[in-house]
């Protein structure tokens, strides 16, 4: 994984690791097994143990390995401790607490699984009680690389992993970049989030209008528009090094968000009812008013200059997301509207996941955004001339899913950029998905449970970084090969395409609380993504030793 800056502070704890099957339970010790991570969340039940630990990762990466632990007897303040690291390579431990939520597939249901990764220091548990815990290794950029077997230990039980560091450093995403959904405000993505993502490789964030910090008001029948906390928020964006998009949205498939706060703050009309085969209710300001549309030109406009003068990373709009189900004729009024007057903003285009629906919909889009028929829409944007983007939904999927959706498939079908729903969306308390609907609570990443305390992460935005770490293997294999002639550089470039065309295929699962359109992936074949990375990092390793002009080179 690589880190954000709230891991920078890495302790090294003592560790004793033998195989995940010897008798290290016996008598009052506990039982330590290693289980693969990317089978979380589930029931701690239903984990398998591993036939022995193993952790391979690259200079300045971070990796999870996942323990079940088994208290025999109470342990208390219980020290896990670690022999054999390697110089410049470090460890930190987080228990998995339990997340109630609704599940997000297949019949509606609730779960109790270990989801939160909380920071701990020592093991606390009750005797018989079996817990989840992640250890987070983490090679710094001058760690000896090499094969090791460090040893965990506690309480008398021990369990040794198979370490493995490479001799390279990964490099960056680009020109890809990842994009996050916000569901919170964009003043609640704080410096903490930014670094956070940031570091993760993250540069674009979308947000809903309702989520936006530009003050709106009505002074005396004037629009007044206040940038002053906008303006704020944007200097941290940029601190923090994020290059953008920032995505704002001015609705949704069934409400027009800012033309409706609009129409509110200035007494104008809502467009009346009318029939729709949508399956929610259509609450829109009516976009024909003469009135509004000055007031929507005149903020735009506004928008556009200041954002210039203050250089914003760059605005790009989605006018009604997933509009192809029933909002297609205002969401072409509006693409006609907007683009009369900036006409060089970017608009963005959720296609969903029918090429029929992407065809639809290309004359008033200038990005083609996907979550489906992948192959078929990449060769829509490819003709008219239009960047491809994909999106999904990852909140509480296992790494595997995530893995499969955020870096192979976009690889494979060759997207500039991967969003996905959601970072911090929820209703209610954000610990407690059972105050709502099912999929109220989406998030990835949790508020602090105290006041100044860190942020919590879960399983799937451990999964998440590793998908970043997957895409940064594959660019930094595609640089060396670009770099190289050599014959053996011929031959990985052949292999590389074919494992490209062999990535398995996607089964679609409906969301409990979606209709017919709403869809979440998952891949048929769960740890082919263990096996490409394996594969990626050998060749990368090849090319590293055969080839010494290619040892050198800077992270772009």
């Amino acid at each position: 994984m690589s880190g954000p800056a709230n891991m920078m502070r890495h302790y090294r704890l003592l560790f004793c690791l033998l195989p995940a099957f010897s008798a290290v339970g016996d008598g009052a010790k506990p039982m330590i097994r290693a289980v693969d991570y990317m089978d979380l969340p589930t029931a701690i039940e239903s984990l398998q143990p591993l036939e022995e630990a193993e952790v391979s990762l690259a200079l300045d990466e971070y990796e999870p390995l996942a323990l079940v632990i088994h208290a025999k007897r109470e342990l208390n303040s219980a020290a896990l401790q670690v022999s054999g690291l390697p110089a410049g390579v470090s460890v930190k431990l987080y228990r998995l607490t339990e997340h109630t939520r609704v599940a997000v597939e297949g019949k509606e249901r609730v779960v109790r699984e270990p989801y939160f990764m909380e920071e701990r220091a020592v093991i606390d548990q009750a005797r018989g009680a079996k817990s989840a815990y992640y250890l987070v290794f983490r090679a710094q950029v001058d760690a000896h690389p090499g094969k090791y077997r460090p040893r965990l230990m506690l309480a008398g039980a021990s369990l040794r992993v198979r370490l493995t560091v490479h001799p390279f450093r990964l490099r960056e995403l680009g020109p890809f970049f990842y994009g996050a959904f916000c569901g919170r405000t964009d003043l609640s993505i704080t410096r903490r989030h930014l670094a956070d993502l940031h570091e993760l490789g993250f540069d674009a964030l979308q947000f809903f209008w309702g989520s936006l910090s530009v003050g709106l008001s009505n002074q005396a029948g004037k629009l007044g528009i206040d940038f002053s906390l906008t303006d704020r928020w944007m200097e941290d964006v940029k601190a923090a090094g994020m290059r953008g998009p920032i995505v704002w949205s001015l609705g949704n498939d069934s409400s027009s968000h800012l033309e409706t706060l609009l129409a509110e703050l200035f007494h104008l009309p809502m467009a009346p009812p009318a029939p729709n085969k949508c399956d929610k209710p259509k609450h829109f300001a009516d976009i024909h008013n003469v009135k509004l549309n000055q007031l929507l030109k005149e903020l735009l406009l506004a928008i556009r200059a200041h954002g210039r003068e203050k250089q914003w990373p760059e605005i790009v709009i989605l006018i009604y997301d997933e509009p192809t189900e029933c909002l297609m004729a205002e969401h072409e009024d509006r693409y006609k509207f907007i683009k009369s007057f900036w006409p060089e903003v970017r608009i963005y285009g959720v296609t969903m996941n029918r090429i029929a629906w992407a065809e639809a919909i290309a004359h008033m889009v200038d990005i083609f955004v996907s979550n489906g028929d992948y192959a078929r829409i990449r060769e829509l944007a490819d003709r008219s001339g239009k960047p491809f983007w994909m999106y999904s939904v990852i909140s509480s999927r296992p790494a595997y899913d995530v893995r499969h959706t955020q870096a192979w498939l976009p690889w494979k079908f060759g997207a500039g950029g991967s969003w996905f729903w959601a970072y911090n969306y929820y209703a209610g308390n954000p610990y407690d998905d059972s105050d709502g609907y099912a999929e109220t609570t989406a998030s990835v990443v949790w508020p602090a449970r105290e006041e100044g305390g860190p942020l919590v992460y879960s399983v799937t935005w451990a999964g998440m970084r590793e998908a970043v770490d997957d895409m940064r293997y594959l660019r930094t294999l595609e640089w060396m090969l670009a770099q190289s002639t050599s014959q053996r550089a011929g031959r990985i470039r052949g292999d590389l395409a074919a494992m490209r065309e062999s990535i398995p295929k996607t089964q679609v699962l409906k969301p409990a609380d979606g209709d017919e359109n709403d869809k979440v992936e998952a891949t048929i074949s769960p740890k082919y993504v263990k096996d490409f990375r394996r594969r990626v990092a050998g060749w990368i390793n090849e090319m590293f030793a055969a080839e010494p002009a290619l040892r050198s080179y800077a992270k772009p």
